[in-house]
């Protein structure tokens, strides 16, 4: 055995260097008392009493920190997706107490509603048109001047859009209109 210093020691049998635990321990930069616990938890290995291979030891301790340093980085990212999800859940959630905001405040329609309005102004459109030879049927028998008989089509055409336009949106849901106007 040939010494260099009171700390690292020379074996013959292993041909490597080998330390002992409070040059190990000050070497990694912790106490000789967590060397130990590595040892205990199957991390370093002794090559005697108080004794480890400092090559052994040094890629044991390494791939161990890279492993703690990856299930942090596991548990981080975790975290992030957690906080990611929770943020994203908050979003909506505002989103919804704005859109409720809106729909109180009358800025805002909701989609079943504007189809069953159009609906009913086209059923109330339909209507007026297919009155409209009823309408002016009478008006026009009898009459031979083209250009008379357009004026009143296109009065009662006129008329019936009028109607429509006054329409409130209470009387096309229900359907309540007055045809005669």
């Amino acid at each position: 055995m040939i010494s260099n210093n009171n700390n690292i020691k020379k074996y013959a049998k292993t041909d490597g260097i080998v330390v002992t635990t409070k040059a190990l321990a000050d070497m990694f930069g912790v106490v000789p008392k967590r060397i130990m616990q590595l040892t205990d938890e199957g991390i370093l290995e002794k090559v005697g009493r108080g004794s480890y291979d400092l090559t052994k030891s040094v890629l044991a301790y390494v791939t161990h920190l890279k492993t703690r340093t990856g299930a942090a980085n596991d548990s981080k990212t975790l975290e992030t997706e957690k906080l990611a999800e929770e943020t994203m859940l908050k979003r909506a959630k505002r989103e919804k107490a704005e859109l409720e905001l809106q729909l109180t405040k009358g800025e805002l329609v909701k989609t079943e509603d504007v189809k069953q309005l159009y609906g009913g102004m086209v059923q109330v459109f339909r209507s007026k048109m297919l009155m409209l030879p009823v309408k002016t049927a009478p008006k026009v028998v009898g009459l031979k001047e083209v250009k008379t008989i357009q004026d009143i089509i296109q009065d009662e055409v006129y008329t019936a859009l009028t109607e429509l336009s006054r329409l409130t949106t209470q009387e096309i849901k229900v359907g309540g209109y007055n045809e005669t106007g």
